[in-house]
């Protein structure tokens, strides 16, 4: 099951990271400033140092550090996050739809067909689910492009400046950005061969993101931009190409919805790795939190508060812990190794 290279691995994070970056950053780099905008660049250096950290994230890992106990605890406390992840997505995305078209059948219908969609994915080889992300990633960053580029016209130089505001509130959206990409530390738990590093992916997708929250504030303004459920969503209504299309929500809503079956896939491999037959309960948890009864605003407190904290625990508190531990763990086992010369060790 390791014919998965790093860089479809890679890919496949990164097009899970998109679908809260693009449902969750519009709205709350807005209220950081004008110069919110720029925070998924500003927070790429955090990404790159996080990287080697999140490969050491897996089942395997915590059983070495923890025993097989704590190891099977914490696995079983990063499933549930992976529910509770999947389930405000998947929420969020039906959501967008809803907004963009009328849907011909009941919401939870659609959520049911992306679940199942996502269900049928999960179960084959992790490098087929790789592949098919890796595809769905160019397609979603070339319609993120397009919109950008469509709606940089229409930017005014008022709405983006100063660039530099309060620095408090810049720094927390960069925080926010990085805690929306912790949910590539999932990628851990998927199987993967050897294989060079990539390292563009990183770059290119910071820089389109700060370009596309560029074209959202410099439209819409960041007043505007904060208040609105979502942003990009508005903005693609005022973007278009005479002849073909008017109005673009729709096929953005639609090409969206790859970045979020990408992230369900990913969660949903998770549970595999780690509850082996009993994986698909975890799909049915994921359809009965994106079908709980919450209101607008409720959901919004959890995408934009609840979710980042929990990703920011999970994807570096945790992981930091780990690594204390076990180095602990090595230099203790380092030091009760008796000397070549026979003399006794430090102890």
């Amino acid at each position: 099951m390791n014919d998965m290279s790093e860089r479809q691995r890679s890919a496949w994070t990164w097009a899970a990271s998109l679908a809260p970056a693009v449902a969750v950053l519009p709205a709350v780099t807005a209220r950081a400033g004008e110069g919110g905008w720029a925070a998924p660049v500003l927070a790429l250096p955090l990404i790159w140092a996080a990287d080697r950290l999140w490969e050491q994230v897996n089942a395997r890992g915590f059983c070495r550090v923890l025993g097989s106990r704590g190891g099977c605890a914490l696995t079983i406390i990063y499933i549930m996050w992976a529910v509770v992840l999947g389930g405000v997505q998947l929420r969020a995305a039906v959501g967008r739809v809803e907004r963009a078209v009328n849907l011909p059948a009941a919401p939870w219908m659609l959520t049911m067909g992306v679940v199942l969609l996502a269900l049928y994915l999960a179960r084959g080889k992790p490098a087929a689910c790789a592949r098919w992300a890796l595809l769905a990633l160019h397609g979603v960053l070339a319609g993120l492009g397009a919109v950008a580029l469509l709606a940089l016209r229409q930017v005014r130089g008022v709405n983006l400046l100063p660039v530099w505001g309060e620095g408090n509130e810049l720094l927390g959206a960069v925080g926010v950005t990085f805690a929306v990409f912790c949910v590539r530390v999932y990628g851990g738990f998927v199987p993967c061969g050897s294989g060079k590093r990539p390292g563009t992916y990183p770059a290119l997708i910071c820089a389109l993101l700060s370009g596309l929250l560029l074209t959202v504030q410099g439209n819409l303004g960041t007043a505007l931009a904060a208040q609105l459920e979502d942003p990009l969503l508005t903005l693609s209504r005022n973007v278009g190409v005479e002849g073909a299309f008017q109005r673009a929500e729709s096929l953005l809503a639609a090409l969206l919805l790859l970045a979020d079956l990408a992230l369900l896939t990913l969660l949903l491999w998770t549970a595999r790795s780690a509850m082996k037959r009993l994986w698909p309960v975890a799909a049915l948890a994921v359809f009965a939190a994106a079908c709980l009864p919450v209101s607008a605003q409720q959901l919004e407190l959890v995408r934009c508060q609840i979710v980042p904290t929990g990703n920011f625990v999970v994807g570096l508190v945790i992981p930091l812990i780990l690594l204390a531990v076990s180095r602990g763990k090595d230099r203790k086992a380092q030091a009760h190794i008796v000397p070549e010369n026979g003399e006794n060790s430090t102890y």
